[in-house]
């Protein structure tokens, strides 16, 4: 499971790896047909909201506010939240 809490004090420690996080979408924070979106989302584990980027290649994804999703992430060499996959809970 992703370390939330630790990402959020040292987000460029994690730069590289790959994990699962449970989170509900809270609010689409910015969206763009060609860029893509990024949406707010809340921790199942440790109850904390966070950012995260969707591309605009991820195909059938229509988040619903509340919704909870088992993502697929990494984390990129800035220390972004990237989704690359999502299962509906």
């Amino acid at each position: 499971m992703f370390p939330v809490n630790s990402y959020i004090e040292h987000p460029r420690n994690f730069s590289g790896n790959s994990y699962i996080l449970s989170a509900s979408i809270v609010s689409q924070l910015a969206y763009s047909d060609t860029k893509g979106r990024i949406l707010l989302v809340k921790s199942q584990s440790e109850n904390t909201q966070i950012p995260l980027y969707i591309s605009p290649t991820i195909k059938n994804f229509n988040p619903q506010v509340n919704q909870i999703y088992m993502f697929e992430v990494k984390v990129d060499s800035e220390g972004k939240l990237i989704m690359t996959d999502f299962r509906k809970l």
